[in-house]
This record gives structure tokens, C-alpha cells and sequence, in this order.
């Protein structure tokens, strides 16, 4: 009995060393969020944004169309660097960039790869609240 008592008490000792000390404890989605939008400014390239942190994926803008897109594809930069000097995204494209359900972020570029615009995404947590149309 001793022995499994010291035991549970060694294991308890470990997994709260690895929750602390192994980066899990300031895992905040929202921190990372707000830290993500205090370095992303409109001006900046795709590049530079794609620097701080690099999209899963980009959206094709397509403004004539209902949603306002056309298709998601997933990030590879020789393939957007490639159609952007082709000049194939004439309404432009956005990196989507979710941190949880209530922190998302959504950055409009130009056709020339430029960010426009910075902003907030409709997310779970506004929908559950009702504020979907707030934004």
C-alpha cells in the first residue's frame, strides 16, 4: 500500500513537472492570438505575414461570387508566389488563422500581395452569443 501511495505521489510529482516546466501551462490561445495581431499590420507583404506564423491555407477571393471566395487550397509558397506573379487572384486572397472558438483572425491581401486589412473572424463563441452580425 506505502508503495503505491509513493507511486501515485512520484507520478503526480512528474505530470505536474511536465504541465509547468514543459510549456503547457501558458498555452493560451488568446495570448497567442492578440501576440499574433500586435505583429501583423496592413502594408506588410505576404511573406512578412507568413513569417511571423505560416497559414495552414489561403482562400482565393472572389467578390462577384455568393460567399465572397472561391476555394481554399492548402499553403505552399512556390504555388502562391507563382500565381501571384501570374496575376491569377484578381480580387485578392486571405490567410484564415484560428486559435481557438472564440479567437480567430483573417488577413485580406491584394492581388499584388499585399495585406489590406487585419480582422477579427465570426467564431463559435459569437454565434453560441448571438453577436454573429456585431462584427
Amino acid at each position: 500500500m506505502k508503495v503505491l501511495f509513493v507511486l501515485f505521489i512520484l507520478v503526480c510529482g512528474v505530470v505536474g513537472a511536465a504541465y509547468y516546466f514543459g510549456g503547457f501551462a501558458n498555452l493560451d490561445p488568446s495570448e497567442q492570438a492578440a501576440q499574433f495581431r500586435a505583429n501583423v499590420k496592413p502594408g506588410m507583404s505576404w511573406q512578412e505575414v507568413a513569417a511571423v506564423k505560416k497559414p495552414k491555407e489561403y482562400v482565393i477571393a472572389d467578390f462577384d461570387s455568393r460567399t465572397g471566395e472561391k476555394y481554399a487550397q492548402d499553403y505552399d509558397e512556390m504555388r502562391l508566389t507563382s500565381s501571384i506573379e501570374q496575376g491569377k487572384f484578381e480580387d485578392g486572397f486571405y490567410f484564415r488563422y484560428i486559435y481557438s472558438n472564440s479567437d480567430a483572425i483573417q488577413i485580406y491581401f491584394n492581388n499584388q500581395g499585399v495585406a489590406t486589412s487585419v480582422d477579427d473572424m465570426v467564431t463559435m463563441k459569437d454565434l453560441l452569443e448571438g453577436n454573429a452580425y456585431s462584427r
